[in-house]
């Protein structure tokens, strides 16, 4: 499922920012503040391909992530989202 422009870019923002339990971000045109586990769960079904520099990112900072079915690296928002939600769960709910 495609997701605004908004959500990416506060999703790579907060990635950027070293995943902070809160996530700065746009709802109906007006700046809000969500918790992580808020956003990631806003995410899941995100399948936008993440952009690289992003990935890269998520990678140095999660050497293990990787999709649990095949054990490739994951590309998409909601594939990130649903493994942090699932394998990080102390350091987005901090």
């Amino acid at each position: 499922m495609h997701y605004g422009g908004h959500l990416r870019e506060a999703f790579c923002d907060w990635i950027a920012a070293d995943c902070p339990p809160e996530v700065e971000l746009e709802d109906d045109y007006e700046p809000v503040i969500w918790s992580a586990e808020r956003f990631l769960r806003r995410m899941l079904r995100c399948s936008d391909v993440l952009p690289g520099y992003v990935r890269d990112d998520v990678e140095s900072m999660f050497p293990e992530i990787t999709e649990p079915e095949t054990g490739a690296a994951l590309f998409s928002y909601g594939g990130v989202a649903r493994w942090l939600l699932a394998n990080e769960r102390e350091s987005v709910t901090r």
